[in-house]
């Protein structure tokens, strides 16, 4: 069977696994600390190649470096969630994020940055890493996102 969806994520995402379980038994979420943008097609391809990948493609990178569109164009059919944390390479990566879902009708932007404004409680002290309140807000906000698109289950 293929997945709901596949969510690949860094250590942000780490925090968020038991929520994003509960949110979605017919999915699967591949985090990992420090991994950038770059990996997130190195990820993918295992899962592309075993055939498991549904129509859902998360991908929750840019809290640890900088991305660029030229790595964003080499992404196919996918939502990106974009990253708050105290980086200064944030803005230019939100900016980048919300750039690829104008340019391409198969990218849309989950918007975790304005989501998490203001909300202190989300965020471990770092800015960056999630509490758990802020895991359960993460993962609600992409099956929102999402919930459209998934297939239903009897």
């Amino acid at each position: 069977p293929t997945l709901d969806v596949l969510m690949i994520g860094d250590s942000v995402s780490v925090r968020a696994i038991p929520s994003f379980e509960d949110a979605f038994p017919y999915g699967a979420i591949d985090a990992a600390v420090n991994r950038q943008l770059y990996a997130g097609a190195e990820v993918y391809l295992p899962y592309a190649e075993q055939g498991i990948v549904g129509n859902i493609v998360v991908f929750a990178l840019g809290t640890n470096g900088p991305v660029s569109d030229e790595e964003i164009d080499e992404l196919k059919q996918v939502f990106f969630v974009n990253t708050r944390s105290p980086q200064p390479w944030v803005e230019g990566t939100n900016d980048a994020l919300a750039r690829a879902a104008e340019r391409h009708g198969n990218a849309r932007l989950i918007d975790w940055h304005g989501a998490s404004a203001g909300q202190d409680a989300y965020f471990d002290g770092d800015g960056t890493h999630l509490t758990e309140e802020g895991a359960q807000a993460y993962i609600d906000l992409v099956y929102d996102a999402v919930a459209p698109l998934l297939p239903t289950h009897e």
